[in-house]
């Protein structure tokens, strides 16, 4: 694994996550959610994503792309709607980059699927994966 981690380290460029920027509009977690993601910017492609439910903030999360050590992460980080974390101050979920295709981005326990210009998928990877359908906002 540590080999085709430095192989995708060496070979890939925030190129390979552009598919995700833009602002998308969907469900997810029988919810009405928003996710946004910006270009690249001081080595980091940042992306946030709320979710409401009965016409209320249920939860955000605040998400960064980036090179880490010899291989690339997303790391995560959820909070309630008065920005209150649910992890502890010093924690933050890490998914560590697996695979990357064109409009593919398979990190493990995450992956993003862009099978169309206006469609993004996103699913959480556990034994009941977890689905957000996205299109493009208006």
């Amino acid at each position: 694994m540590l080999v085709i981690s430095l192989l995708l380290a060496a070979t890939l460029s925030f190129e390979a996550f552009a598919f995700l920027e833009g602002d998308w509009c969907g469900e997810g977690l029988e919810a009405t959610v928003v996710e946004r993601w910006g270009a690249p910017f001081g080595g980091a492609m940042t992306g946030t994503m709320t979710a409401v439910k009965d016409g209320a903030v249920w939860f955000h999360e605040f998400m960064v792309i980036q090179m880490e050590g010899d291989g690339w992460v997303l790391r995560l980080k959820h909070f309630e709607p008065s920005v209150v974390s649910w992890e502890e101050k010093d924690e933050v979920v890490i998914f560590p980059l697996e695979s990357a295709s064109v409009g593919i981005a398979e990190f493990d326990g995450l992956r993003f699927e862009h099978p169309s210009p206006d469609v993004l998928r996103v699913v959480v990877v556990q034994q009941n994966p977890v689905v957000f359908e996205y299109q493009r906002c208006n």
